[in-house]
């Protein structure tokens, strides 16, 4: 715990409490999924989110834009992609780096160059939407609020969002 009070299991601040309510949703919950969607948008949100439904949604943001969605029943991102067409599985090994059991995909492009970037950000943009009408109709019952912490597969390194973008 820290001064302000109990930290989640994944050390994220409860936005279901008044710790801190980064979200400004902190004691409203349950809510509506599309609720907390918003509420990710509007505040300009950089960091994780993880939706208490079932399954479990984790939402990752770059100064308001989510860059993944997905339920904890997903397969990985790399393994969605390859499904979708958007990455051939020679393309996804060339390009991935693979760290203890991370598989990380932030220089897919410079390490696969033949890979169609518009493709694949396209599929992770259907992918993420897919996810997001889902949640959008659930209760969320709770979220858990980790500001800055990155997908672990780095991909908010594909689209960066322009710093004069955040002003």
């Amino acid at each position: 715990p820290d001064a302000g009070g109990a930290r989640g299991v994944a050390g994220g601040v409860s936005a279901g409490s008044d710790i801190a309510d980064v979200l400004g949703i902190a004691g409203t919950f349950p809510r509506p999924g599309w609720v907390v969607i918003d509420a990710i948008r509007e505040r300009g949100f950089t960091g994780e989110v993880v939706c208490a439904t079932t399954p479990v949604v984790t939402i990752h943001a770059d100064r308001c834009r989510i860059y993944v969605a997905e339920r904890a029943t997903d397969p990985p991102l790399s393994q969605r992609l390859v499904a979708a067409g958007a990455l051939t599985p020679v393309a996804l090994e060339q390009g991935i780096i693979r760290l203890a059991d991370a598989e990380h995909l932030g220089r897919l492009f410079e390490r696969s160059p033949q890979v169609d970037r518009d493709s694949v950000l396209a599929a992770n943009d259907l992918i993420n939407d897919l996810c997001l009408g889902w949640l959008a109709a659930q209760r969320v019952h709770g979220a858990e609020v980790t500001p800055y912490r990155h997908h672990p597969a780095g991909v908010h390194r594909w689209d960066p969002v322009p710093d004069d973008a955040a002003s």
